[in-house]
């Protein structure tokens, strides 16, 4: 780490996923000082498609999903159950998704047509898409969340799987410039997605 580096890791705080980056200031060995400035609210609530997987790299999406209810876009929760259709249906009309899983700090997402798709043993779903493939194990898959947010094409419909920890694992939605027939296909087959029975 050179030394200019050094100097300013030292100077710069902390920020907690979800927390304002605008909180109190801290200077070393001196009292905390608040600036005139209004608390601002983190990113993600007001955001657009890239607020929502910034929030979700920043802490596997946790602070989000417990301030969910802060979200100005519209969310509802759907069943898990629910993905294997979604990714063989849209294999067998050759709809194009995007895809992005995560891991702590690191998302890795492709997007194209799913090529086939397969369930094996144990609940897991595996889809070839593009030139990649992943395998979702649905036993391991504690909530699904149908998210809305702002996107190249206007409100974009996400699929949101969360972990048994609560942090966003996977996500199915449509990343960048689609065709508007595309976007539409999408939205229509989101919106057709029953939510949690009770």
């Amino acid at each position: 780490m050179a030394e200019g580096d050094r100097l300013l890791v030292g100077l710069a705080g902390t920020v907690e996923a979800g927390a304002s980056a605008s909180g109190p200031h801290v200077v070393p060995d001196g009292p905390p000082m608040v600036p005139d400035v209004p608390e601002r609210v983190p990113a993600w609530e007001g955001g657009d498609q890239l607020a929502q997987l910034d929030a979700v790299l920043a802490d596997g999406g946790a602070a989000r999903r417990e301030a969910f209810h802060r979200y100005r876009g519209e969310h509802r929760p759907i069943e898990a159950d629910v993905v294997p259709a979604v990714l063989d249906h849209v294999c067998s009309v050759g709809l194009p998704i995007g895809l992005a899983v995560f891991a702590p700090a690191a998302m890795q997402a492709c997007g194209g047509r799913v090529h086939v798709t397969d369930r094996t043993v144990g609940g897991r779903v595996f889809a070839a898409l593009a030139e990649s493939s992943v395998e979702i194990d649905l036993a391991g898959v504690r909530a699904c969340h149908l998210v809305r947010s702002t996107a190249a094409h206007g409100p974009t419909s996400a699929l949101e799987l969360d972990d048994e920890d609560g942090r966003c694992v996977a996500v199915i939605t449509q990343f960048g410039m689609v065709g508007e027939d595309v976007h539409a296909a999408w939205e229509h087959l989101a919106a057709s997605l029953p939510g949690i029975s009770t």
